[in-house]
């Protein structure tokens, strides 16, 4: 990228873009990226100095985020100085027999936390999967003559065993700032492609997640690397990501966006993942818009939970799961990665023994070519050093274009030769999901558009590979589709 390169995304997106090498640094990997760099892209406005920045970042995360050994310590604060403020992922949810509003602060390790109507009104988002920031953390006291305008809903009842003479003393979120972007306007980003040439749209998307285009000169390695974000902007796809150690898989999964979730190990309960019945509380895959089970083939001879296993195979079919009386449908897609332990061993050993089986793998899309990706090396040569987009307004894109579908495009310009219906579903999901990353303004070429199209047959195809290697006399084969014009 060149200096007329970097003039151009600063006026395209003005106010949105920020020097990514800033945020790889040591001192603020423990958040994630998103919030990293919407301090930077904050402190940018008073200073340019690079160390002076960095510095305030980490003197704001050591005041704000300390470490969980310190949640006794922020506690006490509480007590002898009235409240507290702590940078936090804030989950709020509603007990409906209550009528109050309730968030678990897991910085604290504290739960019902008090929400205020008014914060949670200026906050839906604490509703809707969580969200990080800064939060005022303290005692509100609510008088016996409660009015609407001070959350009547309150009850009394629940502040009895806190009674101080005729008031009550209430663990409350007195105040929240977000540190996520939640308003865009998708369609001035899928218009701003057409000022850019496809070079430079790749390299933009390559130095948003963080790493250094020039270590992957390959069309074919950029578009692997943005296959992974395909279930950011795609619903209910589901895909698998094998490579060597260091690649970067879980990294993005982790830190790009307040949207997606990984579960360390590939081990969850039925209730954190689905649905909590006693709390009444939907799960991990209910509230996501992505969730990765990383480290797949480390489960080994731990057995994944049945209904774990059940309730998944289900929700990959249909995208409905059914928990403690409750059928939720969810728009989530899944990501299962894991780590290659050599390339000649048939993949779907990796996986636990209860999902190598044949429903499993014809409902998994495809598989990313991640053998084809070398280990990230010294920071210096393979983390981006230039401008990108910064990582709160790109996750909040990725979001907004789960909600368009190109699918009907993709149909239409499209014949499969080899292959049934259920292979048409994944060609086109993953196509459409390519088109929204890389021509989000719908102006390809034909060739241009075959490539693509090519690589999520191959995708697909990977997965029946694994069919038939698994049983050689399963009735799939490899999916061949033509380009009508």
């Amino acid at each position: 990228m060149n200096s007329s390169y970097e003039e151009k995304i600063k006026t395209i997106f003005p106010g949105l873009v920020v020097q990514k090498s800033l945020a790889s640094s040591q001192e603020i990997t423990k958040i994630p990226r998103f919030i990293s760099e919407y301090l930077i892209q904050k402190l940018s406005e008073q200073t340019r100095d690079e160390k002076e920045i960095a510095k305030r970042v980490a003197e704001f995360l050591g005041q704000y985020r300390p470490e969980h050994k310190d949640r006794e310590w922020l506690k006490s604060r509480i007590l002898e100085e009235g409240s507290v403020k702590v940078l936090d992922f804030f989950d709020a949810y509603t007990d409906l027999e209550e009528a109050i509003y309730y968030a678990d602060i897991p910085l604290m390790g504290i739960r019902d936390v008090v929400v205020p109507q008014k914060v949670k009104n200026e906050n839906e988002n604490l509703l809707r999967g969580g969200m990080w920031g800064l939060g005022t953390i303290g005692f509100a006291r609510f008088s016996d003559d409660m009015t609407a305008e001070n959350d009547a809903g309150i009850l009394k009842k629940l502040f009895e065993s806190k009674q101080i003479g005729e008031e009550h003393l209430v663990l409350t979120l007195l105040k929240f700032v977000p540190f996520q972007f939640t308003r865009c306007d998708i369609k001035y980003f899928m218009e701003a492609r057409s000022d850019f040439e496809l070079d430079e749209w790749l390299e933009m998307l390559i130095n948003t997640i963080g790493l250094n285009p020039s270590r992957y000169p390959s069309f074919k390695e950029k578009l692997i690397l943005l296959t992974r974000l395909v279930p950011f902007v795609e619903e209910n796809i589901f895909i698998v990501e094998l490579g060597e150690p260091g690649t970067g898989k879980t990294f993005l999964f982790d830190k790009l966006s307040g949207y997606s979730r990984v579960i360390s190990g590939s081990v969850e309960t039925p209730a954190n993942l689905f649905f909590h019945g006693a709390k009444r509380k939907p799960g991990i895959l209910a509230t996501s818009d992505v969730v990765l089970f990383d480290e797949i083939d480390k489960v080994g001879k731990r057995k994944m939970d049945p209904e774990v296993v059940g309730k998944l195979f289900k929700f990959m079919e249909s995208g409905v799961f059914d928990r403690a009386g409750q059928e939720i449908s969810s728009s989530a897609s899944v990501v299962f990665g894991g780590n290659l332990k050599e390339f000649l061993t048939p993949l779907y050993l990796l996986f636990p023994k209860e999902m190598q089986h044949k429903a499993f793998f014809d409902r998994v899309h495809g598989f990313i070519p991640g053998e084809v990706l070398s280990r990230i090396g010294k920071s210096e040569e393979f983390v981006s050093s230039r401008l990108g987009l910064t990582s709160d307004y790109f996750s909040e894109i990725l979001h907004r274009l789960r909600r368009i579908s190109f699918a009907g495009i993709v149909k239409a310009k499209i014949k499969i030769i080899k292959g049934d219906a259920r292979d048409e579903k994944p060609i086109l999901k993953i196509t459409s999901a390519l088109l929204k990353l890389l021509y989000p303004h719908l102006k390809f070429s034909t060739e241009e558009f075959k490539a693509l199209l090519d690589y999520a047959v191959e995708m697909r195809n990977k997965s029946i590979k694994e069919i038939k290697i698994m049983d050689p006399q399963a009735n799939v084969r490899e999916v061949e589709v033509e380009v009508v014009e």
